[in-house]
């Protein structure tokens, strides 16, 4: 078997010491040369050679084949939507009215309470609780700065001081 591989002769370094012949096979393309892979997707969004940005252009001109906006997977649910029309209205109305039925809002004031089950109101009291010492501690570091540098909601938030210490303090009495 002959062997078809070229040889690259030793080239010289900037420093005068000489490199080893390189072996280059039949059908090797080094990386400087090869094409970076790209998708056909990403291929179809690559602008067009004297695309010019903002300027809208009818999709006619621009491609031969008109594209479809609804994957095939889109299409198959449609159709099985299609075929049950009065089971894909109940499982949906089925849904929506346990998330309802979960959550009461009423509003107060400023803040709106959430009337859940005992240990959804513990959680959500927590949470709640945990934002309002953040927002304390906020209020803190607005007020070691001199005044003349803030803004007027920093402002606001300082005078709402009160209302923060209040509201931290019934909820701690709830828990």
């Amino acid at each position: 078997m002959a062997d078809k591989s070229q040889t690259k002769t030793g080239s010289r370094r900037p420093d005068g010491t000489i490199r080893k012949e390189i072996k280059i096979r039949p059908g090797f393309t080094p990386v400087e040369e090869s094409q970076k892979f790209t998708s056909k997707r990403v291929a179809e969004f690559k602008p067009v050679k004297g695309y010019v940005p903002g300027l809208s252009v009818i999709e006619s001109d621009l491609s031969d084949k008109p594209r479809n906006s609804e994957s095939k997977n889109m299409k198959r649910n449609e159709k099985k939507k299609e075929k049950n029309p009065l089971d894909a209205l109940q499982n949906e109305i089925s849904q929506h009215s346990e998330n309802f039925s979960k959550i009461q809002i009423k509003h107060q004031k400023q803040n709106e309470t959430f009337l859940l089950n005992d240990s959804d109101e513990t959680t959500v009291l927590g949470k709640r609780l945990k934002a309002l010492k953040k927002k304390l501690r906020q209020i803190d570091e607005l007020s070691s700065k001199p005044k003349d540098y803030l803004l007027t909601e920093q402002l606001e938030k300082i005078k709402n001081r009160e209302l923060v210490e209040k509201e931290i303090f019934d909820i701690e009495q709830k828990l």
